[in-house]
């Protein structure tokens, strides 16, 4: 794929290039990013899921909720509230969509891209449209139980750090902290 203005790219720590998401796509939620291309992977890696699209939807909160809009693979039956616990399970809390709606196909351009502003504009509370929330699925960030530890940085200022590499690890078995 040839990279466009539009194209957002991770680095890995190699320092090899991924396409992350077009820019515009782009999802903002509880503070954190969201790439619409990483959720509709997970989606589509559900097995009865043919296709998929992400997209922002209104929230009560300010910034956005997200909707997954499904194409189901043939005459197949989903389970929204398995395939929200699928998504659980392989993707962070704050990128698994509240909203799923399912659809016959995904509006698309003459090049076949998804027209996601189409979507967008779809309401969300409406007959057809699933609340994952409302569902009784909530969703809260977890408490890391990584190992951390105390250290004193220039100014007397005191910090809680993440306990990362192996040496790390040791010190923070050595002190009980693990």
């Amino acid at each position: 794929r040839r990279a466009s203005r539009g194209d957002a790219f991770k680095k890995d720590a190699e320092g090899r290039w991924y396409f992350s998401d077009r820019i515009k796509d782009a999802l903002r939620r509880r503070g954190e990013n969201v790439s619409s291309f990483e959720v509709e992977r997970a989606i589509n890696e559900f097995p009865a899921v043919l296709e998929s699209a992400v997209v922002a939807a209104p929230s009560s909160i300010g910034e956005d909720e997200i909707k997954a809009v499904i194409v189901k693979r043939d005459a197949a039956s989903i389970d929204l509230m398995e395939l929200a616990k699928f998504l659980v399970e392989s993707l962070p809390y704050f990128m698994v969509p509240r909203y799923f709606e399912f659809v016959s196909e995904l509006p698309k351009t003459p090049t076949h891209k998804v027209q996601k502003r189409i979507l967008r504009d779809r309401p969300i509370d409406v007959e057809g449209v699933w609340d994952r929330e409302a569902a009784g699925l909530v969703l809260r960030r977890q408490i890391s139980q990584v190992p951390a530890r105390f250290v004193l940085h220039e100014g007397d200022a005191l910090a809680l750090e993440r306990v990362g590499d192996d040496a790390d690890r040791r010190l923070a078995h050595e002190i009980g902290l693990d």
